[in-house]
C-alpha cells in the first residue's frame, strides 16, 4: 500500500486555508492513482504554479512522474 506525504510550503501561500485545499487536492488525486501504483513511500513537494491547476491536470501529472519513475502497475 503506497504511503503519501504532501508538502506545501508557505511560499507557496502564505494563507492556511489555500495550503489545505491544495493538499486535500493532492490527497484526492492520489486516492484516484491508489489501484495503479506499486507499493512505495512518496513525498511530493509542490510547485508555485499549482494553485492555478485543476483536480484532472494535477492527477495526470502525478500520473506522468509516477510513471517515469516506474511506480505504476
Amino acid at each position: 500500500m503506497p504511503r503519501f506525504g504532501f508538502i506545501v510550503s508557505t511560499k507557496i501561500n502564505k494563507r492556511a486555508v489555500v495550503r489545505n485545499r491544495i493538499r486535500r487536492l493532492l490527497r484526492e488525486s492520489a486516492q484516484h492513482l491508489l489501484p495503479v501504483l506499486s507499493a512505495c513511500d512518496c513525498v511530493v513537494v509542490v510547485q508555485k504554479n499549482i494553485t492555478e491547476k485543476t483536480e484532472i491536470v494535477v492527477e495526470q501529472g502525478m500520473r506522468d512522474v509516477f510513471q517515469g519513475a516506474g511506480l505504476l502497475k
